[in-house]
């Protein structure tokens, strides 16, 4: 029989996604996780939920602090040259330095801020 071993509750954490805040479905394991507040313990991967928007969204990043999900068409619309869009639509993700909120387009129906 093998030994058994009890890990203390702050080595443990409940993964949170990286884009929404959400849980995921992964458990982080780990001594330094003991000086992680449980809600900035992040999983490298999207929960399901992102990963559903990313197949028709793509999720920004702004230097002003704001971030979510925008459809493919808005940046489409907005984004040039052609091979800057190519990139951003390939990666699903994009850095901003100042979001759509910022530049008073939050009214786009085809945005969700996270």
């Amino acid at each position: 029989m093998g030994s058994r071993t009890n890990i203390p509750d702050d080595y443990v954490r409940i993964a949170k996604c990286r884009m929404c805040g959400g849980d995921t479905n992964a458990i982080l394991l780990h001594k330094q996780l003991k000086s992680i507040p449980k809600e900035q313990a992040y999983d490298s991967d999207p929960c399901e939920g992102c990963k559903e928007r990313l197949k028709t969204m793509v999720y920004f990043m702004a230097e002003c602090g704001h971030n979510g999900f925008v459809k493919d068409r808005v940046f489409s619309e907005r984004v040039s040259p052609p091979e800057l869009l190519n990139d951003i639509l390939k990666k699903r993700i994009c850095r901003m330095e100042k979001c759509f909120v910022c530049l008073n387009e939050q009214d786009i129906k085809d945005f969700e801020t996270v």
